[in-house]
């Protein structure tokens, strides 16, 4: 017959055989039809299909195979459109034993195992990671860091090595013994190839300021000869000058020689041949030989401020009441002057290197508000251990107060040597 061309196939159960007749034209449309059968099959994921020279990334899997057999089962051209797939794009995936012995149950023919086996696979995607890096400090001491709630070492001289994390927000803490820091965890946002800074500042606990100031407290009672030295009034007895500074005047310069017993102080001062005595009680001053009127404010003055300035009382109260002591820092240089505070006085201390109090100073309470002791000059170890030289520093711009240099400085015990009258010498 002119224009056609016959081709016999039969069809059974298992697939057609040589039994039809089919024109040219019908021909073409059942190999298209499993042409589009075919390739909705091998569509990875049941995803469109589309050959690879048009779009990338065209995915073979032995999943999409065994649809194929499936449909089609040994019928051979299906299969040989399946070899020349394979053969052309290869396998997503290398197929393991048991995906061979699933082909074989399926019906895959020698030709299409042998392609398959061969297939060629492509190599793995390298994805690169979205990273950034995560730069701690800690100041002033280091510290140690925890990201996301897992340990990540400790800052060596306030800084920690970069970590690389990948892009997102993580939650950093930092931490060390005896301090805080506010906050002590922050929030970062880790982002692709940048770097990312979080800073954490500590400040020395308060238990643990306390802690150190009680020690450092305890060290210069030891120096001073320990708690009982300031549960009574020792008499003194001692000799030296008095300076009275008022302003930019030319200070104004006394001898001076007194006597401290439970009871009482008496002074003793002499300038320029002239001498005047003053007996101080609870009562108040008795002058028992007085200078000129126009002395007499100035000299009590001083005399005020020198009992202020007796170690006894300015920390007494402090040591018998037990007052918490606070260090400024935890730690000290050596030979650095150690800084306590005393809450309940309120009194600054200053302390020299053999712990001994070398300045203190009253913060804004009382009579005495804002008054500056400035001790030098210490002798003697123990109960015995006084500063010979005492600065009493009044507040203000004008430089205002004593100060008293000794002598002779000592402890006036009964059954010492009786010193005899007069100024100076021993009564």
């Amino acid at each position: 017959m002119s224009g056609t061309r016959t081709l016999t196939y039969r069809r059974s159960a298992k697939g057609f055989g040589a039994s039809k007749r089919w024109k040219e034209g019908g021909l073409l449309f059942r190999l298209t039809g499993w042409l589009s059968i075919l390739l909705c099959c091998l569509a990875s994921g049941g995803a469109a299909y589309q050959s690879v020279s048009a779009t990338p990334g065209v995915h073979i899997t032995v999943e999409g195979i065994l649809r194929v057999l499936h449909h089609f089962g040994k019928e051979a051209i299906p299969q040989e459109m399946v070899i020349k797939e394979v053969e052309m794009h290869g396998l997503a995936l290398r197929p393991t034993s048991a995906d061979i012995a699933n082909l074989v149950t399926a019906g895959a023919s020698p030709r299409l195992l042998d392609a398959i086996r061969n297939a060629r696979v492509p190599a793995p995607v390298v994805v690169r990671k979205k990273e950034g890096r995560l730069l701690i400090t800690c100041e002033p001491v280091d510290c140690d860091v925890r990201v996301n709630g897992k340990p990540s070492g400790s800052t060596r001289a306030g800084a920690l090595s970069p970590i690389t994390l990948d892009e997102g927000t993580v939650s950093v803490a930092a931490m060390r013994e005896d301090y805080t820091a506010d906050p002590a965890e922050q929030t970062a946002a880790i982002q692709a190839d940048a770097e990312t800074r979080v800073a954490f500042r500590f400040q020395p606990s308060p238990a643990a300021l306390e802690r150190t100031g009680t020690a450092f407290f305890e060290r210069m009672l030891t120096a001073l000869g320990g708690r009982d030295r300031f549960r009574a009034l020792i008499p003194i007895h001692g000799r030296g000058t008095l300076q009275i500074h008022h302003g930019d005047a030319f200070p104004v310069l006394w001898k001076l020689e007194v006597w401290r017993s439970e009871e009482w102080t008496k002074y003793k001062l002499e300038r320029s041949g002239k001498k005047c005595e003053i007996i101080r009680t609870a009562a108040g001053y008795q002058w028992k030989k007085k200078p000129k009127a126009q002395d007499m404010p100035a000299i009590e003055e001083a005399l005020r401020l020198l009992e202020a300035g007796q170690l006894n009382r300015t920390l007494g109260r402090a040591v018998l009441s037990g007052a918490k002591v606070l260090s400024s820092r935890l730690q000290y240089a050596p030979g650095e002057d150690v800084t306590l505070r005393i809450p309940a006085g309120p009194l600054a201390l200053k302390l020299d290197s053999a712990f001994r109090p070398k300045e203190i100073q009253q913060e804004p309470a009382g009579l005495h508000a804002e008054l500056r002791f400035l001790y030098a000059g210490y002798e003697g170890e123990g109960e015995q251990c006084r500063p010979q030289r005492l600065q009493v520093i009044e507040p203000g711009e004008e430089a205002k107060g004593i100060e008293v240099r000794f002598d002779q400085l000592e402890e006036d015990k009964p059954g010492n040597q009786k010193r005899k009258r007069g100024f100076g010498r021993s009564r």
